[in-house]
């Protein structure tokens, strides 16, 4: 499991707000990590979606405190406009993290991840 090369990605063109730039930099990313620096290219990426304003309520509850992206709401929207980008681009699996307006047991989106894991594992 690495989330490295994605969650940089997505956090990298957060920095964007215009569509092109950020493929321009999903695409000089990409040619960074999997081809200058040879890292390995993950066979199965799943995005676990949690809407920025859920994730908002959580970071609020916190008790350590928040670096500089996690408290930039500006950041984390246009973080999560990239990740969707990505998630269509590259074909991510996605799991919605939040049902029926409430956000789901860590139990229930374990099991949505372990029946996603356990079909690629078996395909």
């Amino acid at each position: 499991m690495d989330r490295y090369v994605e969650s940089n990605m997505g956090h990298q063109g957060a920095k964007f707000d215009k569509e092109s730039d950020k493929i321009e930099m999903l695409l000089w990313l990409e040619h960074l990590e999997f081809q200058v620096l040879d890292l390995p290219r993950p066979d199965k990426v799943v995005f676990l979606y949690l809407p920025y304003e859920y994730g908002e309520k959580l970071r609020n509850n916190r008790c350590e405190p928040l670096d500089g992206a996690e408290s930039d709401p500006k950041h984390l929207i246009n973080a999560e406009k990239t990740y969707f980008l990505m998630a269509e681009r590259y074909k991510f699996d996605k799991i919605d993290c939040v049902q029926n307006e409430e956000i789901r047991s860590i139990e229930d989106i374990n099991n949505e991840l372990y029946n996603i894991v356990i079909k690629y594992l078996t395909k």
